[in-house]
């Protein structure tokens, strides 16, 4: 059997069980909000390069943004909760070693468990997986917020 026939059997059960609409949807649900978690990034990552250049923002325009910034702060702690939580086979809260109900101080805040601070958590470890799963994360951040990782 090479790799073709036994995607087609994966394929094949998972329609024959129902599961294949649903694992769809689900796959399709973490692109896009992938998709948008990027761009709220880039949005956000923008503003804070004008800010660090010391333009002028007027405050029509930082009014039109803080919904945008505060819908993907939002996003970031639940991707990072979800999906962060599976790429890096540990808890939001459990980063360094703590149970939830120990972390939740104000060093580790629930509103702290964003997708960045995971990265630079893991960006300077020893040489792991992890490390390496930063630094590539890194790769797409950076050049929109250099520093930012």
């Amino acid at each position: 059997m090479d790799y073709m026939d036994a995607v087609v059997f994966v394929l094949n059960v998972l329609r024959d069980f129902g599961l294949l609409g649903p694992i769809a949807r689900a796959v399709g649900w973490f692109i896009a909000l992938t998709w948008l978690f990027y761009v709220l990034y880039m949005v956000y990552a923008g503003y804070m390069v004008a800010i660090r250049s010391g333009a002028r923002i007027r405050r029509l325009t930082r009014w039109a943004l803080y919904p945008v910034v505060g819908f993907g702060y939002l996003l970031d702690v639940a991707w990072n909760c979800v999906f962060g939580s599976l790429l890096f086979w540990e808890w939001p809260w459990a980063m360094d070693g703590r149970s939830l109900a120990s972390s939740l101080t104000r060093d580790n805040h629930p509103l702290k468990w964003t997708f960045t601070r995971r990265l630079r958590s893991h960006a300077y470890d020893l040489p792991s997986w992890r490390r390496t799963q930063a630094a590539w994360w890194a790769t797409y951040l950076n050049p929109f917020d250099p520093g930012h990782v």
